[in-house]
């Protein structure tokens, strides 16, 4: 079994309770992911504006042990599925946070349509679904920005709600699988995870259509084209850049947006090489009246990455490309709130700067379970470091 078939088969974990390769017993099966890196920042900050972005937790000078990622599944019955995945993941230089990714009940009815309920994935988008945080799986090292939970919180990564998913035999080959969830929307700020509803009773609409072809026709082993989007209703605090506030039923200064997220993407997996695309755009609407000039604004994302199959597959040369648009004002009114480190109800609002990298790197898969990787970054935009190299071992099993 490749690494494409394992992304299939988490994609299958996501959309229907798939067995894992590592037994627990007959009905328990668990999936472990890990990495390790060495990496070196140099080079003045392309942007000498003012501006914050926190660097990625596989981006440090020196040795890191990075994250930890355990998937475990248990057939309760022949159609329902318990399904579990927590994160331990370095924060900084010496803490170790725990992130439940996944907890949820998976009801198997049919082809045609299925249930879960719990805490899951969002389905929005590609990387998102299939590889996330598990290194083993990527051919790059660093992740997409749209896509890092812990840096922007720009997409809805994770949800606590109930979803229906299945694929709708539409006289293609494949048929189109489709996906729509109901959850709790997003925090007071974009970082911050609801695992259970609050006072502002949010709530977020998710929905995907995906045409997985892989018809022989066209020489691929996968080919997924999908469009994906998302509607959420926020509520938070009106704060100038680098003021402090408080989260109270008395807080004159609150604010109400609604969020409409769009994301198409395009995979490609041939023989020879590979082609990932993904497109975020997210638009804000003021539902409040009190943003002024803040109020409807737009954030706009690209990712693109293009690797080469060579050595019998088991060598991955790839360059990659990623940018993210912020919206007028740093970030605009949401984007730029941060929650207050020690404070439960405190928020404040810094200044983000846009983003834009290309990484050049290779991927070597010693065995099955360990895949080695060196890239080189060039920051074109933004406030970290202009360069960085990194290498790492990633493994699975």
């Amino acid at each position: 079994m490749n690494k494409s078939s394992i992304v299939v088969l988490l994609l299958g974990l996501v959309f229907s309770g798939s067995a894992f390769s590592l037994s627990l017993g007959d009905n328990a099966d668990l999936l472990v992911f890990g990495d390790i890196s060495l990496g070196e920042q140099f080079g003045d900050r392309p942007d000498d504006d003012d501006g914050e972005g926190e660097t990625p937790v596989v981006i440090h000078d020196g040795f890191g042990v990075n994250s930890l990622d355990m998937v475990l599944s248990y057939d309760i019955s022949d159609r329902i599925t318990f399904q579990a995945e927590a994160q331990l993941e370095v924060e900084g230089v010496s803490e170790v946070e725990l992130d439940l990714e996944r907890l949820l009940l998976d009801f198997q009815v049919s082809n045609l349509y299925n249930f879960q309920v719990g805490g899951f994935f969002t389905p929005i988008g590609y990387f998102n679904r299939a590889l996330y945080s598990r290194s083993w799986l990527m051919y790059g090292i660093q992740r997409p920005e749209l896509f890092e939970e812990e840096l922007g919180g720009f997409v809805p990564t994770h949800t606590v709600g109930a979803q229906v998913y299945g694929n709708l035999p539409w006289g293609l080959q494949d048929g189109v699988n489709y996906a729509f969830s109901v959850g709790n929307g997003g925090g007071p700020d974009p970082l911050t995870r609801i695992y259970k509803q609050d006072e502002d009773d949010n709530v977020q609409l998710t929905w995907l259509f995906e045409l997985p072809l892989r018809a022989e026709g066209i020489g691929a082993r996968e080919f997924r084209l999908g469009l994906s989007g998302w509607t959420d209703h926020v509520k938070s605090l009106l704060l100038d850049e680098g003021d402090v506030g408080e989260l109270d039923d008395d807080a004159e200064e609150r604010f109400t947006i609604r969020e409409h997220g769009f994301n198409p993407y395009l995979t490609l997996y041939r023989k020879h090489f590979n082609l990932l695309l993904e497109y975020v755009h997210i638009h804000h609407i003021d539902r409040s009246g009190n943003l002024g000039g803040e109020g409807d604004l737009d954030l706009t994302g690209y990712g693109a990455e293009l690797s080469l199959n060579m050595m019998e597959g088991k060598m991955h040369p790839y360059v990659r490309y990623d940018k993210v648009e912020m919206p007028e004002e740093e970030g605009g009114p949401y984007f730029s709130l941060r929650g207050v480190e020690g404070s439960d109800d405190e928020l404040t609002r810094v200044e983000l700067a846009d983003i834009e990298r290309i990484m050049v790197g290779v991927a070597y898969d010693i065995n099955f379970n360990l895949r080695v990787k060196a890239e080189y970054a060039h920051n074109n935009d933004g406030v970290r470091a202009s360069d960085q190299f990194v290498v790492q071992m990633a493994f699975g099993f």
